[in-house]
């Protein structure tokens, strides 16, 4: 499986977001939880998982916002193998919002890749077994 994320596979428009928040799923960890929508119906030409990552005002300045979203993207990315092994090629679209927590206001210091990392990694491997 190709290491990308391209923009057919991110999450886009107000209705989609508002249905993911409306009967997903919700998969907690320290920092970030994952909010999961399994669609049944999926278009042969649309890739099966969808992702968007959201951190909210709350969390901290535009600057502290727009880092901790590059490395959950970058997290994901480098880890999406872990909900679609290559080669599977499922009937149903997931998708997935990662939502930083801004009660939980680490110091910007010890927000690091690893950290953002394992919490994605625990994610997908919980949305793996609970969405298989």
């Amino acid at each position: 499986m190709r290491r990308t994320l391209k923009k057919s596979e991110i999450i886009r428009g107000k209705r989609i977001f508002e249905r993911i928040f409306e009967r997903g799923r919700r998969i907690r960890s320290q920092y970030i939880q994952g909010i999961v929508l399994d669609s049944a119906g999926r278009d042969p030409g649309a890739p099966g998982i969808l992702v968007a990552a959201i951190v909210p005002k709350a969390a901290g300045n535009a600057v502290w916002r727009n880092r901790v979203r590059r490395l959950i993207r970058e997290a994901y990315r480098n880890n999406k193998e872990i909900l679609r092994p290559s080669g599977e090629r499922p009937d149903r679209t997931l998708n997935v919002v990662f939502l930083w927590s801004p009660r939980t206001r680490p110091a910007p210091v010890t927000v690091s890749f690893p950290l953002v990392r394992e919490e994605i990694t625990g994610l997908l491997h919980r949305i793996r077994e609970e969405f298989k």
